[in-house]
């Protein structure tokens, strides 16, 4: 069972957050949950929990789906290999199948500290309404839901409006022991969905919202990270893809697509820490290689998300990381802290392993150097903020950036709404005008 995230009140210096020596997720969202059952080609996969009480009302509802088959369309018909419980690795694909989920009879007993003891169901269900008083009230009624390719019933929270003409759809990947309710807790995107210009029509505002349930996953790091999670480790980017949430991603986006509301131009991804690594990963993926459904993703813009290909800890031999990097011409920006669990430099990520160990490619400028040199995507901005969302030019030295200080801001998504870090200043539109501005061609 997840336990709630209580607000735990930490005295720490304000220039920690709003002042430095030169101009220089974790997401919240718990989820009541009930169990499903558990079950390649292509080259082609990293961290946060919690909800409060409150209730929401005025918002778009999304009516609950019964879903069949997942993800079969165009002839895909996607079998995944039996789950690689002891992660036997390759340079193609990393893991060679998909990470296993927590079950009964296999529970993930190496938990997220958000976790209140072992996890026994492979997913949950979650409550898709606002329950932190701090952000604004929306309640889009019962997930919608689907067979998982790997028999794990599957859910995704969404605002679906009813346009009389195409809108733009962004699809959110929550972080790391979080759940589909993490958008309207920690985020203000669903109260942006309504009416912030997506498509770059004065006629088209507002966009499809859609939050996607990851699975309850045995996960392959040193430290002690089982929980919900983007099984990014698992990289069939095929079109067709075996790893249960590529599969998973690609039906409902297709779904939506077909339902002739969805701008196919304007498929956007974003995404939190592990969501924000999945994301990238999905969308380097889908935007050169498309959809079952024919649906290609147009950008991606997120929070703290580093290396989806690397490996999944240094001792792992052989290594899970990807040879070569898959290539996309994929626009991506990347908002991150200038102190995050996410290092901002070698130096942050040298001083932060003092006191834990970091998994491989974590550190955020490797990695918005490796999107351009291994990638070779031709877009790529990346934003550092500190904990009040301001805009700085620098990493925070690393003898002033502790593990305290990065945890906070890295659990602060950055939409101006005071939490951990005392935000201020929010950077959501920075990341829907970077999206605007890059829809397919």
């Amino acid at each position: 069972m997840r336990s709630p995230l209580v607000p735990v009140l930490v005295l720490v210096p304000l220039s920690l957050w709003a002042c430095g020596d030169d101009e220089s997720g974790g997401g919240a969202g718990g989820s009541t949950g009930t169990g499903g059952a558990g079950g390649t080609a292509g080259v082609g996969g990293n961290g946060s929990g919690g909800t409060s009480a409150g209730s929401g009302g005025g918002g778009t509802g999304a009516a609950a789906g019964a879903g069949a088959g997942g993800g079969a369309d165009a002839g895909c018909n996607p079998n995944p290999p039996a789950a690689d419980g002891g992660l036997a690795c390759n340079p193609s694909t990393g893991a060679s199948a998909p990470l296993s989920t927590c079950t009964a009879a296999n529970p993930c007993t190496k938990y997220l500290a958000t976790y209140t003891g072992p996890i026994s169901t492979p997913t949950d269900v979650p409550v898709c309404k606002t329950t932190n008083s701090k952000h604004p009230s929306f309640d889009d009624g019962a997930p919608l839901s689907r067979a998982g390719i790997d028999g794990t019933p599957r859910y995704a929270c969404a605002h679906s409006p009813s346009p009389t003409v195409a809108l733009p759809l962004l699809v959110y990947f929550h972080g790391s022991g979080g759940g589909a309710e993490s958008v309207y807790d920690t985020t203000l995107l669903r109260q942006k969905a309504a009416s912030y210009d997506l498509s770059g029509d004065a006629q088209k505002k507002g966009y499809f919202l859609l939050s996607i349930q990851a699975r309850n996953l045995h996960w392959p790091t040193a430290t002690n990270q089982d929980g919900s999670k983007h099984d990014i480790y698992y990289r069939d980017l095929s079109s067709c893809s075996t790893n249960p949430d590529f599969a998973n991603a690609d039906a409902f986006v297709d779904d939506l697509v077909k339902s002739g509301k969805v701008d196919p131009k304007r498929i956007f991804v974003s995404g939190w820490s592990n969501g924000g690594r999945f994301a990238q990963a999905y969308a380097i993926a889908r935007h050169e290689k498309p959809s079952p459904g024919g649906n290609r993703v147009a950008a991606a813009a997120v929070y703290s998300g580093a290396d989806p290909f690397h490996n999944t800890q240094s001792s792992q031999s052989p290594s899970c990381q990807l040879s070569p990097y898959p290539t996309s011409s994929v626009p991506i920006l990347i908002v991150s802290g200038w102190c995050d669990v996410m290092p901002c430099d070698d130096a942050q990520a040298t001083a932060l392993a003092k006191d834990t160990e970091l998994a491989p490619g974590s550190t955020m400028s490797a990695w918005v150097g490796d999107l351009g040199t291994k990638v070779g995507s031709p877009t790529v901005q990346w934003l550092k903020v500190k904990g009040t969302g301001e805009v700085v030019q620098t990493c925070m030295p690393a003898a002033t950036c502790s593990t305290l200080v990065a945890t906070l801001i890295h659990t602060e998504w950055p939409d101006g709404i005071a939490g951990t870090a005392s935000g201020t200043t929010d950077q959501e539109p920075t990341m829907l005008d970077f999206l605007r501005q890059h829809p397919l061609p």
